[in-house]
């Protein structure tokens, strides 16, 4: 039997056709034909696949514009089939002055000036709704964009109470790493980018803030800079993070277009600054690192009025921050870097660099350029003593530094404008305190303590003002405004300025205006140098100092102050170690600097200089070594062992001989140290050394004190003196007056000892926290001086002068920002009282007043 006769073809669904095999098979006499169902696209009908309707069917006949309700439909030219039918998609604009005949109508406002808002209102106790000054026309009719500002003092009837701070509140979102500018107007222009790559500009006008995007796609670490052309239009440039390169794009009538590369040679864009050179110009500043990442360097690119970019290199091995100004018709930029941060300017085409005095700089956060043409530069910079950073506020005349230390904090935003340095300063730790803090009279003091509403604002910040007005600005539009006028503040000041530009007074000759605004026979001035940790003056016929820090990589400096003007600091070279030990100077003022010896060793190193040569003469294998001199220049070297004391001398060093034991710690003494080391007039050693000497082999019974080891009769003795059997902290000043007398102060009282006489305590100056910041300084007439700080809480300094036995006069000197960390006396050559103190923020030196 042969099977060729399958059975027709059936729809078994509405879309699903099946069919069977032509060949069958036979089995008990009867065919099977094998099924196969497939899938019909256009449908089954009658056992067979429909044709595709739209087969033939051309789209290209969209409807006519037309009007729905106040809007123009406009339809696409073609459109889509589907099941034969055609469908068009439309395009709806809003007519602001109605639609005919499927146009919008033309405007109808001609003449109309929208310049009259509607009337603020409060909406509650402490905001208020208001408008922007200038609207928009719409069918004969003004609309006007409206915001809110809530009022710190309050709202009523329609206004912010008077001396309200006013936050303006708006609706744009956040920017990463935004940067700020005003234009021709004063009105903010901001760039940034948002988290999904798109960067933005925004500006403020008098209907609102309008926002555009320049670029899409840069990734989430695109940032971005703006600068204005000569027809204050905005220019952006910005890193592209995704391709790391650099973009920019120049908004000309309305558009972003065409985009340009600055650069895609490795890694550049970071660091980035915008703005134009002395020419007019458009330049970007910006580092650049190799595929590598081995190599690097600061660029800048010129863009040419074809918008081709040409690249040159400003610094190589630097890719740190910029910032750029153009001054006296050149062009300045801001170098951050860890090896070496510097303000680099350009004359000719060649670039010249004036260093940041080698500190690690680690944040441009201004740099200003002031009406005489000097610069104003704001800056962070690592403070490894006290852990974390230091702010800095700098001047730059002439290629010599003026700094200012700011105090403690974390400025978000700065403006450096005219003479003074303004910043706005967030706290450390939570809750925090916003203050705006202004360089007034020297000195960096809170204008405004406590600012109202901040806590509202995100950083970074911009801050501006005039006329005694702070105005801060954060990305997302929101502006905080302090009342705008300015009152002067003389309440408890009788000099010095009244924080609105005037006098609260001037001082008579023979006083000087302290900070607080008070007449004072002393004056304040802020010492150069970027790292001064600790410092030490040599006042015999010439004023030197010395810059030294904990930090290893930071050397130490000398530098002289002569006819009122600092030299360069001199470097003390091999003295890269982490300890600064002292400074003295000889009769010639031959400098002394003495430090921790080069390498692993503890022992101590005097490097004298002579010429530009530094010296060094070891001076003591251990960390308790000690090194003067006396009038004659005569070297003397104290050295605690762990069970002697071992000393030795000679004339600027050259010792006369090795170093020969004075003192073996006696049976029964069970500890010692050396604290400090004085001389008489004939060169006689004067050791203080802490004691503690036990009856056994347990606490009961101890015996604490302090003895003084000296050579005074020839031999060397050691000397109890003040009350034994109390624990006394190793904590004392010694030294030798003009009649031979020997003082000692400290934890345990005032202590003189007449010359071959025994110790007595007397009367001497007190004060809270004089252990911590203190000097005991014998004055040119061989008088006793002291000065200290006498109140920990209004940091006020006094400087006492023994006038006999326990008598003592005593000056206030001016009172400082905060308890200093160092205290350094001397007298100068007409002896005068001279003094350095850290108060943490800065180093100031205080001198009588002429």
């Amino acid at each position: 039997m042969t099977c060729h006769t399958p059975p027709a073809n059936t729809c078994l669904t509405s879309t699903t056709l099946r069919s069977f095999s032509t060949a069958g098979s036979c089995a008990g006499g009867s065919c099977t034909y094998a099924p196969s169902d497939s899938t019909c696209p256009f449908g089954c009908v009658n056992g067979a696949c429909a044709n595709d309707p739209c087969a033939g069917v051309s789209c290209n006949s969209a409807p006519a514009r037309s009007c729905v309700g106040n809007a123009s439909r406009t339809w696409a030219a073609s459109g889509t089939c589907a099941g034969g039918a055609c469908s068009y998609t439309y395009t709806d604009v809003p007519c602001a002055n109605g639609c005919s005949g499927g146009t919008c109508n033309a405007p109808t406002c001609a003449g109309v000036s929208c310049n009259t808002p509607p009337a603020p209102s409060c909406t509650s106790a402490n905001n208020l709704h208001t408008y922007y000054p200038a609207g928009t026309c719409n069918g004969s009719a003004c609309s006007y964009a409206s915001y809110d500002v809530t009022c710190s003092q309050g709202c009523l009837n329609g206004a912010c109470i008077a001396g309200s701070w006013t936050l303006e509140l708006g609706t744009l979102g956040a920017l990463n790493s935004p940067a700020f500018i005003t234009d021709a107007a004063g009105q903010p222009v901001i760039a940034g980018c948002d988290t999904g790559g798109t960067v933005w500009l925004r500006r403020l006008t008098d209907q609102g803030w309008k926002q555009e995007s320049v670029d899409t796609g840069m990734g989430s670490g695109c940032t971005a800079r703006v600068a204005l052309d000569s027809n204050d239009e905005p220019m952006v440039a910005y890193y592209d993070s995704v391709n790391q390169d650099l973009r920019f794009a120049l908004r000309n009538g309305g558009s972003w277009a065409p985009k340009e590369l600055i650069s895609n040679q490795g890694n550049v864009g970071l660091a980035l600054a915008l703005g134009r050179d002395e020419t007019g110009a458009t330049v970007a500043t910006y580092s650049y690192l190799d595929a590598s990442w081995a190599n690097r360097a600061t660029r800048i690119a010129t863009r040419a009025p074809s918008g081709a970019w040409a690249e040159t290199t400003i610094r190589p091995s630097q890719s740190y921050g910029t910032v750029q100004r153009v001054a006296g018709g050149k062009l300045h930029v801001l170098l951050i870097a860890a090896e070496q941060s510097a303000l680099a300017t350009r004359t000719a085409g060649t670039w010249s660099f004036t260093p940041l005095t080698g500190d690690l700089a680690v944040d441009p956060s201004s740099l200003e350029v002031l009406p005489s043409g000097d610069f104003s530069l704001l800056l962070q910079y690592q403070n490894p003593l006290r852990g974390g950073s230091d702010w800095t506020w700098r001047r730059v005349s002439g290629g010599t530094f003026v700094e200012e230390g700011v105090p403690p904090g974390a400025p978000l935003a700065t403006r450096l404008t005219g003479p003074k340095a303004v910043l706005f300063k967030h706290g450390t730790s939570s809750p925090y305190t916003w203050v705006i803090r202004t360089l007034t009279n020297g000195r960096f003091t809170d204008t405004v303590p406590s600012v109202p509403l901040a806590s509202s604002l995100l950083g970074p910040l911009w801050y501006g003002g005039t006329a005694g007005r702070h105005v801060l600005l954060d990305s997302r539009g929101y502006r905080l405004s302090s009342p705008p006028a300015c009152a002067p503040v003389c309440s408890g000041r009788t000099c010095g300025d009244d924080g609105c530009g005037g006098s609260c007074g001037t001082c008579a000759g023979g006083s000087s205006c302290v900070p607080q605004g008070t007449c004072a026979p002393f004056k304040l001035q802020t010492l150069p140098g970027s790292n001064p940790y600790s410092v030490a003056l040599s006042g015999k016929g010439t004023l030197q100092l010395v810059e030294a820090s904990l930090d290893p990589y930071f050397p130490k400096r000398l530098r002289t102050l002569t006819a009122g003007t600092w030299s360069a600091p001199a470097e003390v070279t091999g003295t890269g170690s982490s300890d600064f030990v002292g400074f003295f100077t000889e009769s010639d003022d031959t400098p002394v600097v003495v430090t921790t010896a080069t390498g692993s060793s503890l022992g101590r190193t005097g490097w004298r200089k002579t010429g530009s040569t530094w010296t060094p003469v070891a001076a003591g294998t251990t960390s308790r070594a000690w090194l003067t001199a006396d009038a004659a220049d005569v070297w003397h070297n104290i050295e605690c062992g762990v069970s002697t004391i071992t000393y030795r001398s000679g004339l600027r060093g050259a010792w006369s001989g090795a170093p020969t034991t004075v003192y073996t710690r006696p049976s029964g003494l069970n500890d010692f140290a050396c604290q400090a080391l004085a001389l008489n007039g004939a060169g006689k050693v004067f050791v203080l050394m802490s004691i503690s000497a036990w009856a056994s082999g347990s606490n009961p019974g101890a015996r604490y004190g302090q003895q003084v080891l000296s050579n005074e009769t020839g031999a060397w003795v050691a000397t109890w003196f003040g009350p034994q059997g109390a624990m006394y902290a190793p904590t004392g000043r010694l030294l030798v007056d003009g009649a031979g007398a020997l003082h000692y102060w400290g934890t345990n009282g005032y202590w003189v000892r007449p010359a071959g006489g025994a110790f007595a305590m007397e009367t001497g100056p007190t004060a809270s926290s004089y252990t911590v910041v203190s000097q005991m300084v014998v004055d040119r007439s061989g008088a006793m001086n002291v000065a200290f700080v006498k109140d920990a809480s209004t940091h006020e300094l006094t400087l006492a002068r023994r006038t006999g036995a326990g008598a003592w006069s005593a000056e206030t000197l001016p009172l400082l920002n905060a308890t200093p960390s160092y205290l350094g006396l001397v007298f100068d050559a007409a002896n005068a009282p001279v003094m350095v103190v850290d108060e943490m923020d800065a180093f100031r030196l205080v001198t009588r007043a002429p």
